[in-house]
């Protein structure tokens, strides 16, 4: 089915007005968390806004993203992106309440990924692209808290 032009031009004046809510330094920078002792010079899939996650234990930043507890429950790396990602090099994915941009259902859903909170915003570095991140990464010990001063 056809999309008419107007809701095309209406999408497109959304976009230009959209401001994300990161910065490329402090606790609005983008970050990517991944399980403890993952090297990376670069990333892929999902990254999200440093803020978000102020305060949180390993294994709460996983509840709060989504992502399987268990690869979290030694701990977590979290590297800060070298810069912001190009408006072509990133899409929002909606919250982390929506695994994969989409509504949960547990008969189709990877039961690994489970909805997580509707604070964390996340964006998906689109397919073909990766971002740089910073060689300073944090590892966060079970138990220990992302400090809002590492951002």
């Amino acid at each position: 089915m056809a999309r008419s032009r107007e809701s095309d031009w209406q999408n497109e004046v959304q976009l230009a007005l959209r401001s994300e809510n990161w910065k490329d330094s402090g606790p609005r920078r983008l970050i990517k968390v991944v399980k403890l002792g993952t090297v990376l010079t670069e990333v892929r899939g999902y990254i999200m806004v440093g803020i978000s996650i102020v305060g949180m234990t390993p294994i709460e930043i996983a509840e709060a993203a989504g992502l399987p507890p268990n690869d979290y429950a030694t701990g977590a790396r979290i590297f800060k992106l070298a810069r912001s990602p190009g408006e072509i090099e990133v899409e929002y994915d909606l919250t982390a309440t929506f695994p994969g941009s989409l509504s949960f259902v547990d008969a189709t859903s990877d039961p690994r990924y489970q909805p997580g909170y509707a604070t964390l915003h996340q964006w998906r570095i689109r397919e073909g692209f990766s971002l740089p991140v910073l060689p300073d990464y944090l590892d966060l010990l079970p138990g220990q808290t992302l400090l809002y001063a590492w951002l």
